[in-house]
């Protein structure tokens, strides 16, 4: 499935999984990468590595790892909940066919339910950072995965490196000028997107903006907005039938 070249939701395929969320495909992006966004600025301030850019953790493990430094470790259970995020999410996308909302939802539905469990966790101070940082980590890639096919994004919305690089090479790329993404494939596009919604909700953490000291679920607020109509969709497709 990808977006057409307006990027608006009548031009996408009558069976695209895209069209039952967000009216807007851009806002979607936008609003879930502002989670990412939110929660990997949040883990990172408290606990010193990312939840979501797995190669800064890759950089942490790197130099903490010959003082066995604590971060060093930390890194390496973010990376291990990303991958086992990234495997879970795949598994249960995979049961659903593509135009079942399920397959976006059940992955964000069992994404919600760990970051619920890590917020209470996080909730009794910073006592049990090896078990938050992976679950964490874990929810944001299963996330990850269960968006992996859906136009707005296009590809893992938690590499954040990839999506600059893109809006990057789609800004400087012709033709110039007037700021307009027409005329950008849809990975550009949807990079430039990506990038903005990853900044405003760090931004956002950082200036206080959204509530603390743990805005995980605040933050979690588009994805759970996500599942819900997911589910609304389903009812609504029994009802119809």
């Amino acid at each position: 499935m990808g977006m057409t070249e307006t990027g608006a939701s009548r031009d996408l395929p009558v069976e695209g999984l895209s069209t039952r969320f967000f009216a807007i495909p851009w806002l979607f992006a936008l609003s879930m990468s502002w989670t990412v966004g939110v929660i990997d600025a949040f883990t990172f301030d408290r606990y010193g590595v990312f939840t979501s850019n797995q190669a800064g953790n890759l950089v942490v493990l790197a130099v903490g790892l010959p003082d066995g430094a604590p971060t060093s470790v930390r890194a390496g259970l973010s990376l291990l909940g990303a991958c086992a995020g990234v495997v879970v999410g795949l598994i249960i996308a995979g049961r659903f066919n593509r135009t079942n909302p399920m397959r976006l939802g059940a992955p964000l539905s069992l994404a919600m339910l760990v970051l619920l469990g890590s917020s209470l966790l996080d909730a009794q101070g910073p006592r049990y950072p090896s078990l938050v940082i992976p679950m964490v980590s874990f929810a944001l890639a299963c996330t990850a995965a269960g968006l992996l096919d859906a136009p707005a994004i296009r590809g893992w919305i938690t590499a954040n490196t990839g999506a600059f690089l893109s809006a990057v090479s789609g800004l400087a790329a012709p033709p110039y000028g007037r700021g307009s993404l027409r005329g950008r494939t849809p990975a550009q596009r949807n990079g430039v997107v990506v990038t903005v919604g990853f900044f405003l909700g760090a931004l956002a953490y950082g200036t206080g903006i959204v509530l603390r000291p743990n805005p995980v679920l605040i933050g979690a607020l588009p994805a759970i907005a996500a599942v819900g109509l997911s589910m609304l969709d389903i009812l609504r497709r029994r009802r119809r039938d």
